[in-house]
């Protein structure tokens, strides 16, 4: 989470635990670039009092905001540079268009088109 650290946590959230709110907020983050699917229709799990543990606007908000920062990007490139130098980069698993094939089957479940 260090590329994280230059970006200022999402206004408005209360946490006790900042890394692991953070860590939430990433992985949400991940699902809905990796299913392409909007923030809304996450799987957010839901605490004792059946409330989300964390609200879907947060999560958008998180990525506008970051991607704005160049944190996004500044992850990707990392990521990438260290599977190429582990020799672990697969490119076979993208498609022409970018997507992944979990993201395509689901759409194609769900009957909707890919943005």
């Amino acid at each position: 989470m260090k590329h994280l650290s230059c970006c200022t946590f999402p206004s408005g959230a209360v946490a006790r635990n900042r890394s692991r709110v953070l860590h939430k907020i990433f992985s949400h983050i991940l699902c809905v670039l990796y299913l392409g699917c909007q923030s809304k229709e996450l799987p957010i799990a839901k605490d004792r009092q059946g409330r989300p543990e964390i609200h879907y606007t947060c999560v958008y908000r998180a990525s506008r905001r970051w991607e704005a920062d160049g944190c996004i990007a500044a992850i990707f490139a990392g990521s990438v540079r260290k599977f190429h130098g582990d020799g672990l980069l697969d490119i076979s698993v993208i498609h022409g268009d970018g997507m992944t094939t979990a993201r395509q089957v689901y759409h194609e479940r769900r009957g909707s088109k890919p943005m």
